[in-house]
């Protein structure tokens, strides 16, 4: 089995020693760089990925603050038509409905994206609890009549509606805080990242540099000792006395000394 050329040459008895040595250490130097450079690059990825999901939190957080404002607004038109005018005006019931719907959708988006944060889970388990009790109070609102607006139980109604919301604004206050705290500790994170990778990108553009003029070095150095051999060599083979000829596999003559054609020439 032959190893591929590219690797097989770094096996070769002929390769000389420190140029083989040091193509291997530069081999190995890039490869150990290349993987410390590439898990510092993910990491940096990672970090800026919570980042961004921190910020996508945040953004569902206010959307459902808006939304449950929807439903307040809505509420407050239902109660000043019904105080206020006294016709058949059901447009703001329709907001009110649609309002509600859209509470609990933005409810689920929130949830659904703080599945990994058990703090933020618990807090939305306590305010689905006053998002419902609030839409109890609300609806029990909407139902009443016009006769029973100054009501004592409706007055309760109302009290209790604002307590709810206060509770409410305190949740999603807590909630908003959680992210705050969780996107400057990522963002701190995320910044050490960015610094690490532009070390380690340093580092192993410095390493690099280091290996090619090494590398290159001692390929020069080896070289000139080639050349130094091969006229050594060469000088033996042409002044030698002795006969002397180079043949390759199959015995055909490749080359002959000086001697090797004057005795040939002599015997003629």
């Amino acid at each position: 089995m032959k190893l591929a050329p590219k690797i097989g040459f770094l096996l070769n008895p002929s390769m000389p020693g420190k140029l083989k040595t040091g193509v291997i250490m530069a081999l190995i130097i890039l490869v150990v760089t290349c993987f410390v450079g590439y898990y510092s690059f993910q990491k940096t990825i990672d970090n800026v990925q919570l980042v961004k999901h921190t910020y996508q939190v945040k953004l569902k957080v206010e959307e459902l603050n808006s939304a449950m404002k929807d439903v307040n607004r809505a509420l407050s038109g239902i109660l000043l038509r019904t105080d206020l005018v006294k016709h058949n005006d059901f447009s703001f019931y329709t907001m009110y409905r649609e309002a509600k719907q859209n509470v609990l959708s933005k409810y689920n988006d929130v949830k659904a994206v703080t599945l990994d944060n058990t703090r933020q889970q618990k807090l939305l388990v306590t305010l689905f609890s006053i998002i419902d009790t609030r839409f109890k109070c609300t609806d029990s609102i909407t139902v009443l009549s016009e006769s029973k607006i100054k009501d004592s139980s409706y007055i309760a109604t109302l009290d209790r509606g604002k307590i709810l919301m206060n509770e409410f604004d305190t949740v999603i206050t807590a909630v908003r805080n959680n992210e705050n705290d969780l996107l400057y500790t990522r963002n701190e994170i995320s910044d050490d990242s960015i610094k690490q990778s532009k070390a380690v990108i340093v580092i192993f553009m410095v390493v690099a540099l280091t290996i090619i003029i090494v590398c290159f070095y001692l390929l020069f150095r080896s070289l000139n000792i080639i050349q130094e051999n091969e006229r050594l060599y060469r000088a033996i083979f042409e002044n030698s006395h002795d006969l002397k000829c180079l043949c390759n596999n199959d015995l055909s003559i490749i080359e002959v000394n000086p001697q090797f054609v004057h005795i040939l020439q002599s015997k003629k």
